[in-house]
């Protein structure tokens, strides 16, 4: 079967997507001079508990050539690597430097690796990630994975309420923040993620309107597609939160009553990407077929 490689931005949990052929890269969080693997050493629940509790600066570290190059070594099969935006990361030309020096090494032999950009992060690639398993478990083919991700790529939508900027302005990745203004520190900004690029929607007062602001978009996407297509159309969904998972359960519960049907998950906001967000993060990413 055809491994999934990703990096631990994924939100997916190591041992758990080890099960169903996915292969986690993680990412390396640092805090008071500490590396830690992200997921392996230092858990969603711990990493957010320092944050709330202690005036701490976490950086992160993506995964390096080598990384990527010790897990492509590692396959007996195909491999498709999914990665992060490129325009928010170098993880993407670190993964196919890695993929050509692993053909290098094989004069162009089996197994092959296909590296794919998803122009997404966390949730969204969260979402790619499972679907490419899926087609793999299948037993398709590298290339009938990699045409079912790009066909997906587009249809990726992405949203996250923030219960601060502070953390996002101080980590530089998205700089339309800066923009935003320092007034947004006493509100929840709910912000859309799509193509490597961030964008203030609205501003939400209060817990309750964060998750109205969320279940908005997805009801305001499936409309559309109900009319384009002249039928209820499927919903794929996850749930991400940052120490918020009381708020992201509310979330799914009003998500699955408006679409018993939904096929939807839960997960904790990885620290790699809570490091530049923050605790308190409620999010989802969803794709409508």
């Amino acid at each position: 079967m055809v491994r999934i490689v990703v990096d631990s931005s994924t939100c997916l949990d190591p041992n758990e997507a080890a099960k169903i052929g996915i292969d986690v890269v993680p990412l390396i969080v640092i805090m008071d001079g500490k590396a830690y693997r992200d997921f392996l050493d230092l858990t969603p629940t711990e990493f957010y508990r320092i944050l709330r509790t202690n005036d701490v600066q976490a950086t992160t570290s993506a995964p390096s050539v080598g990384d990527y190059l010790r897990y492509f070594n590692q396959a007996n099969s195909d491999i498709v690597c999914l990665t992060v935006a490129n325009t928010i990361t170098s993880m993407y030309q670190a993964a196919v430097s890695a993929a050509n020096l692993f053909m290098e090494s094989r004069n162009g032999a089996k197994p092959e690796i296909h590296v794919v950009d998803t122009k997404t992060a966390a949730g969204g690639l969260r979402l790619l990630a499972l679907e490419a398993a899926k087609v793999a478990a299948q037993g398709k083919s590298a290339k009938d994975i990699v045409e079912r991700v790009n066909q997906l790529i587009p249809k990726i939508r992405m949203f996250g309420a923030l219960e601060t900027v502070s953390f996002l302005a101080r980590s530089g990745r998205i700089p339309q923040v800066a923009s935003w203004g320092t007034s947004l520190l006493r509100v929840r900004p709910v912000v859309s993620f799509r193509d490597g690029k961030g964008q203030l929607l609205q501003l939400a007062r209060s817990a309750d309107g964060m998750v109205k602001a969320l279940v908005s978009q997805v009801d305001a996407n499936m409309k559309s597609e109900r009319k384009k297509l002249r039928r209820q159309p499927d919903l794929h969904a996850t749930v991400f939160h940052a120490d918020e998972v009381k708020l992201a359960q509310k979330l799914i519960d009003i998500i699955l009553s408006k679409y018993p049907h939904a096929d939807v998950s839960i997960s904790e906001f990885t620290p790699v990407m809570g490091a530049h967000t923050g605790p308190g993060v409620l999010g989802l990413a969803f794709f409508i077929e």
